[in-house]
Formats: structure tokens, sequence, C-alpha cells
């Protein structure tokens, strides 16, 4: 275990990052807390609150060396993980990933290219560049597709495109999210999701949970997470194709230690990867995976950051071990300007942890992207059924009204189904 007086720079200081930081504080570990939003809420958490860009390499390496630094941390995110490798590095900290591997985990064209060497399974794709003729790019693929940014996350910038006349306006979407102006464009994968969280130790991917990941796909959008729900019933027996693919995710990458998010598409004749990160997922998996699992990956965490090692994993979800029944909903709700939000506590005994992400004043417009979710919480309980009707109870006792006292809040048709 790190010492009391070790220090620990946290790349982010929003919803992603406040378990980690609030945790290491309890702990004694004094935080830097790095953001470039001035009410983020870490901030409030930390010893040093930092106005800084987190993916602004060199301010970091400039706030972790003024500040002597024991190690450097992200979570819940994609766009820090370079600048968390990139910023070890230079100052010889400690570090689960090397700039190569965090760049693999983070680039869909590098991750791609990586992911099926080392036996992954990917749907038939092309790079397009901003100088590109989409058309002619991807003239070797079927339709429908689905193009993303390269460099992005939240869903922004990704959607479905089902006709040609519609592609090259997709694609300059994507390029106009993505910081390097290039966008992949994939055929689309007929399958449910599924999300497996797994932690590498000793070299040994472990599985720790296999959540379904249940989406709302307003055209053209598409893949905004609405629930995560253990145990996965789509990969129910399929755990085996699960925990291949997971371990083809960690040879890519080079891991011998350290977390894994993975999503996948269950076809009917294999498990496709969608992409994996090299982090905790950023739907509150902190809290679900130990809800589901009884794993703690928060502490892990901020031991593998400040000493490049941490506790031994030994659990792995499998057929006979598929998870305990919890699930992580999230709160979507219609356009209007927000004049109050209740509920949470709502008091209910399947209500684990939850809340919003806005508050009064907020502007809600359309939901297009993962960033337009208003808020969340997670249930437990003692079977599925118990889950989903705690779930069920939990949202009907929640309000984010307008000045009208209308409740903006709404369940997407798909939230009410599993498969």
């Amino acid at each position: 275990m790190p010492a009391d007086s070790s220090r620990l720079l946290v790349l982010g200081a929003g919803r992603h990052q406040v378990p980690l930081i609030t945790r290491a504080e309890e702990r004694g570990i004094r935080v830097v807390a790095v953001s470039y939003l001035p009410d983020d809420l870490g901030k409030a958490l930390a010893t040093w609150p930092a106005d800084a860009s987190a993916i602004d390499t060199a301010a970091v390496v400039g706030l972790a060396a003024t500040h002597d630094v024991d190690g450097i941390v992200t979570t819940g995110t994609d766009m820090a993980v370079v600048t968390m490798a990139d910023a070890a590095a230079a100052l010889g900290l400690p570090c689960y990933l090397s700039p190569q591997s965090a760049r693999l985990a983070t680039d869909k064209i590098l991750m791609t290219a990586a992911l099926e060497t080392a036996g992954g399974n990917r749907p038939r794709n092309v790079e397009v560049g901003a100088a590109d003729d989409p058309s002619q790019v991807a003239a070797g693929l079927r339709f429908p597709l689905v193009v993303k940014p390269c460099d992005s996350q939240g869903q922004r910038g990704i959607t479905r495109v089902d006709e040609p006349e519609g592609l090259a306006d997709s694609v300059a979407a994507a390029i106009e999210e993505s910081r390097t102006s290039r966008a992949i464009v994939e055929e689309f994968v007929t399958g449910p999701e599924i999300t497996a969280s797994a932690w590498v130790s000793n070299g040994d991917p472990h599985v720790l949970m296999v959540t379904d990941r249940v989406t709302y796909n307003p055209p053209p959008s598409i893949g905004i997470a609405i629930r995560h729900v253990s145990p996965s019933r789509r990969a129910a027996g399929r755990l085996a194709e699960v925990t291949e693919q997971v371990n083809a995710v960690a040879g890519a990458y080079q891991m011998s230690e350290g977390p894994l998010y993975v999503q996948m598409l269950a076809a009917a004749d294999r498990m496709v990867l969608v992409e994996a990160g090299a982090r905790i997922g950023g739907g509150h998996e902190t809290d679900l995976i130990p809800a589901a699992c009884g794993v703690d990956v928060i502490d892990r965490m901020i031991d593998l950051a400040l000493t490049g090692s941490a506790e031994p994993v030994t659990h792995h979800c499998d057929e006979d071990s598929p998870g305990a029944p919890a699930l992580v909903e999230f709160l979507l709700a219609r356009p209007g300007e927000v004049a109050a939000a209740n509920g949470f506590p709502t008091g209910d005994p399947g209500e684990v942890a939850g809340g919003f992400y806005v508050g009064p004043g907020h502007i809600q417009g359309p939901t297009i992207n993962s960033l337009d979710r208003v808020g969340w919480f997670l249930a437990a309980g003692p079977d599925s059924g118990a889950v989903l009707a705690a779930a069920a109870r939990i949202h009907g006792r929640l309000t984010l009204a307008d000045a009208g006292g209308t409740n903006l809040l709404f369940l997407a048709e798909s939230d009410l189904v599993l498969g």
C-alpha cells in the first residue's frame, strides 16, 4: 500500500473521476485534480485543484513536477489516457500503459490493426481522411455502415448509414469530431451489445463482469447506452468467447496489469469487437463492478498509479459465476429548461447510488450522444426480476421538471427490453 504522504495527479475532475479522487483523499493521499472546467465536482474534493486541460501533456507534466507527485492516473475516459502515459513516461513515474499502448487503446484505426493482429474479431472497415472521397474509399464495404471519429468518445459523431447518399455527410460529421480529422467506416454487424469489464493481473486477464449494454438509437445516432445489466443474458452460454476476445485485447495492448473495458456485439457466428479501452468504463463501472462481483477497482487503480502494482485479482466471470444481479440506468430527458430536479435518494430498497448530472437552469437539447444523458442510478437485488422492478420504481419517483411542472424524463422504448 502507498504511504499516506503519497501524491496523486488525477486527470479530469468530473463525475467519472470523483470516486477516484474521493477514495484517494480518504486514504490520506493528496490529490492534484486537473480539469479546465472550473466547476467540476472533483476539484472541491482534491487537496490541489488545478485549472488545465487533462489532455495538455506539457501542462500536466509541469503540474506533476510542481507538486512532486508519485503517480498520474485517469479513469472513465479515453481522452486523457495518452496524456497519462506520456506524462508518466516523461517523469519516470509508474504507468500500466506505455505511450504506444495508450495510443493503440484510444485511436480506432491503430486499435483495429492491433486487435486484428492479436486475433480479435473486427468488422470490415476502412479509414477515411478529410481529403478522401468516402464513396471511393468505402466502395468495397456493404451497407448498412457505421461511421465513427477515429479518436473521440461518448458516441459523438457516430452514425449509422443505410444508403450511399448519406455517407459523405456522416463522414464529414465524424471528421469534425476527430482531433486528427480522420474517420473509420465499418460494416454494421447485427447482434445485441454486451460489455466486458476486465482486469489484467500478472499478465493474466480476468473478466470481472459482463453486462448487457442496452442502447438508445435515435436516427442517425447509434449506440447511446441507457442500461448496463448484470449478469448478461445475451452472453449466456458464450462467456468463453467473451474471454477469448478479452485475451486478444490484452495481448494487442501488451498489458501485464490494469483495467480493460471491451464493447462487443454478440453476432450469431462470433463475438465481434466494437472497441476496447484500457481503462475502467465511464458508465459508473466503479460502482457496478463491486456490486456485480465484489472486486474493488478504485483502490487498485490508485495503487497501480502510485506503485506500478496492485492487489492480484482472482475472480473470473464464467458460466458458473456470471455475476450478481445489478444494473446502472442512465436518465434521458426531452428538450426543455430544467426548473427543478427531485427524487434522489428515492428511498427504494433497491437503490444503491445515483444522482442527476444537471440541475435548475440547465437547457436540455435533443439526445444525440452520451453527453446528453441527465443522470443515473445503480439498482441491485436478489435476482434479475427484483432489480428490474426496482429500476422501474426508482425511475417513476424521479422528476426533472420544467417551469410548468412537466417531467422532462422519459423512458426510451429499447430501455424496456433486454434482448
